[in-house]
């Protein structure tokens, strides 16, 4: 019925498309950057959302912020905590936040606008 390349074509797709979605979902693991240009993550709500999807792997998680780092958070603020995250943390599976362990100036975080109250 279907010309025997076309098959080919299909089933490589399909391949190509699950090992796509497969390499993305992985838990977060070991020691990840963040900063500007170079690391990980380009700024601490990529990373809290990179954790909101797809939780801490065996072993648990580092997440290290660049000396001098500054960043303007989002008006709602960092939501951090999610059914996928929350169920993959554990005392054996922590997850760190911290600042480069290397000298030098402290990240600094602004606020977004807020509309007070």
């Amino acid at each position: 019925m279907y010309p025997k390349l076309f098959k080919v074509r299909l089933l490589f797709t399909f391949c190509f498309i699950l090992s796509y979605t497969i390499t993305l979902a992985q838990p977060i693991s070991g020691t990840k950057t963040v900063c500007t240009s170079g690391c990980d993550y380009p700024t601490l709500n990529a990373a809290v959302a990179a954790l909101n999807l797809n939780g801490v792997a065996t072993g648990g998680a580092i997440i290290e912020i660049a000396n001098g780092h500054t960043e303007t958070l989002p008006n709602a603020g960092l939501s951090l905590g999610s059914a996928t995250l929350n169920a993959s943390l554990s005392a054996s599976n922590p997850l760190v936040i911290r600042k480069s362990l290397t000298a030098g100036a402290k990240p600094v975080f602004t606020s977004g606008a807020g509309t007070g109250g």
